[in-house]
């Protein structure tokens, strides 16, 4: 019995040792990890507007948003009386506004767009919808996340309301974001 004792009082000093060690060679890796990070260019922005076609990128997207698509063209093109253009990869969008943080990060943004991802229509509503509870119980079906509103289709919403969202959106990103 005695020897049973003696060899888990040295596994648990062996274990310690190995803890000690390991914590170490932690730390030493998270030191270099913090330093590379600080050595470290500002990051860029990906989602920049660019001369990609704007036709081209819908003929690719999901055949049951070609409708809704050319309805979105629509809207936000009379709200903010631009012409459609692509911002990064997979996002059309509409105007643009410089922004500058309290960081310290600036960079370009457009006013409004819209994206037809594979599980919903994801409509950017930059200035957010907090402020508009009444606009948003009258919407009808979606789902939001940060500046954003997934549609499933536009027949799934109150397009009236989805207008004024819009133009509310606008109008305060233009305030926020004065030229």
């Amino acid at each position: 019995m005695a020897k049973k004792v003696s060899k888990k009082r040295t596994t648990k000093k062996s274990t310690k040792k190995t803890t000690k060690k390991s914590t170490k060679a932690t730390t030493k890796k998270a030191s270099k990890k913090t330093a590379k990070k600080a050595a470290k260019k500002p990051s860029v922005n990906k989602t920049v507007a660019n001369t990609k076609s704007v036709d081209a990128f819908l003929k690719k997207a999901p055949s049951k948003y070609g409708d809704d698509c050319q309805t979105l063209i629509e809207i936000m093109s009379s709200i903010t009386k631009e012409e459609p253009k692509m911002w990064g990869p997979s996002i059309v969008g509409f105007g643009s506004y410089h922004y500058v943080y309290e960081s310290g990060r600036e960079g370009d943004m457009c006013l409004v767009g819209f994206s037809p991802r594979a599980s919903a229509l994801s409509v950017y509503i930059l200035a957010g919808f907090e402020d508009k509870p009444e606009l948003m119980e009258s919407l009808g079906k979606y789902k939001t996340g940060k500046g954003c509103l997934y549609i499933k289709s536009l027949d799934d919403v109150h397009i009236p309301t989805l207008k004024k969202l819009i133009r509310h959106s606008v109008s305060t990103i233009k305030k926020r974001y004065p030229s």
